[in-house]
């Protein structure tokens, strides 16, 4: 049976592991982080983490929860099952797996069991496909997580700097776990920079991941033959250098009876006349 979203179960272990993160960042930072800002940087901060881990759950949900399926395999599916007519003369792709007409940039989902439209990849940490329908809101989404990453390690690195100058050690406990929960996000920013950055260069190229992976898994392919071809051209080239380098010496004499090969005996030059 294929899946309509990322809500329908069974939940991806990564999917769980992006809620669960989201919960422990956002206690972590009205809990330990806020109360500690200082005034004059309070409010503002309130302000923009609020609005933006708003924006990131919400974009989340969107994107866990729009369904990115072929529209045409899926009225097609529908008039299989309500045995009606459906036109399929603009269709002349069918897909291997379903048996669908579908558009020529769908793709088959083996997790989703579905023809995606303009299948990009799919993402376990929303667990759906991210494709046409719900692409855009993708790329906000991790750009969103990138910004609110970065509002949890700044305020949370100068909370940390003012309570160690202070030298509080009643508050070492919790310093100690919020430092924690402070390495935990530098990790998912640098992931989800990572991810950021290798969109921004899918965009700029004309690419969709699928594509990339693709192109990437030919080349792997090609490279060593062409390493191969490779050797052997320059094992001829050397070959070809070292007889070029051979002079042709004095005529060799063959001898039938010993079937043995000897150069001619030089006669030696007169001592006297």
């Amino acid at each position: 049976m294929e899946r309509r979203n990322g809500l329908q179960w069974p939940w991806h272990s990564h999917q769980a592991t992006t809620w669960v993160l989201f919960l422990v960042f956002t206690v972590s930072y009205y809990k330990s982080i806020a109360p500690r800002l200082s005034p004059g940087l309070f409010v503002c901060a309130q302000v923009l983490y609020s609005l933006i881990s708003s924006v990131t759950a919400l974009l989340c949900i969107l994107v866990t929860v729009l369904d990115p399926v072929d529209p045409s395999a899926a009225q097609e599916r529908e008039a299989r099952e309500q045995s009606r007519a459906f036109d399929l003369t603009s269709l002349p792709r069918v897909c291997d797996f379903c048996l669908l007409h579908t558009a020529k940039t769908t793709q088959h989902c083996s997790h989703c069991r579905k023809c995606v439209a303009a299948f990009d990849h799919h993402c376990h940490w929303v667990n759906n496909c991210v494709a046409g329908r719900n692409y855009v809101y993708f790329l906000v989404l991790i750009c969103s997580v990138e910004g609110q990453m970065l509002g949890f390690v700044s305020f949370g690195g100068a909370v940390i700097g003012d309570l160690v100058n202070n030298g509080d050690t009643g508050e070492l406990i919790e310093v100690a776990i919020l430092l924690a929960v402070l390495l935990l996000a530098l990790a998912v920013l640098l992931f989800n920079s990572a991810l950021v950055l290798f969109h921004i260069y899918l965009r700029y190229n004309g690419l969709t991941t699928r594509a990339f992976l693709k192109l990437r898994k030919e080349r792997r392919k090609v490279q060593p033959i062409v390493q191969r071809e490779n050797s052997k051209v320059s094992i001829h080239i050397s070959q070809d250098v070292s007889l070029a380098q051979i002079q042709p010496s004095d005529p060799l004499t063959f001898h039938p009876n010993t079937c043995a090969v000897s150069k001619p005996v030089q006669p030696r030059a007169a001592l006297t006349k």
